[in-house]
């Protein structure tokens, strides 16, 4: 999407990501128990399965998360800060707000308007990093992959290998 120059929303690489976690974890439980010729084995085992292959997924993606962030275009953090500063100034624009503000926060009643707006803007900062947002997206994923795990298991015993039976040494096979 970088090379493309659609970073205006990040909605499609979400969406597309939420899918390829989604597929990841199908994909991987699907192949396993096809090497394993669908061995019933109890629930548990089939998602600790699906977590693996999803977890893979979710590692690949945190490392170019911050690569992108770090690497790639590290302008984006700034572009992010600029944004943050610039939306903190438009809150603080009008003297009556900058009142109403020093008056909810103890801390800022003596601070001038520059000062409350390079301290929030810092305080917002904190949270602009390629490591910080990399963790964010490793925490969504990692959330994502357990409750794909739970609904791709489920509805894969439920479907899919339903009428799949193995046939084993007391059913005549070898």
């Amino acid at each position: 999407m970088f090379f493309a120059g659609i970073e205006d929303s990040l909605m499609p690489g979400l969406m597309l990501n939420i899918l390829l976690l989604l597929a990841s974890v199908a994909v991987g439980l699907f192949l396993k128990k096809k090497a394993e010729n669908y061995v019933e084995v109890n629930f548990l085992d089939d998602i600790k399965v699906a977590i693996k292959s999803g977890m893979v997924y979710v590692i690949v993606i945190f490392a170019s998360i911050y690569a992108f962030y770090a690497w790639v275009d590290p302008d984006y953090v700034e572009k992010i800060k600029a944004q943050q500063r610039a939306e903190v100034i438009e809150l603080l624009k009008d003297d009556e707000d900058l009142e109403k503000y020093r008056n909810e926060n103890e801390n800022l009643k003596g601070l001038s308007r520059e000062d409350i707006v390079d301290l929030q803007s810092e305080q917002a900062n904190r949270f602009v990093s390629p490591i910080f947002m990399a963790t964010i997206a490793l925490l969504s994923m990692m959330t994502g992959v357990f409750l794909n795990s739970l609904i791709v298991t489920f509805l894969f015993r439920r479907v899919l290998f339903r009428d799949m039976r193995v046939v084993g040494p007391r059913d005549g096979g070898t």
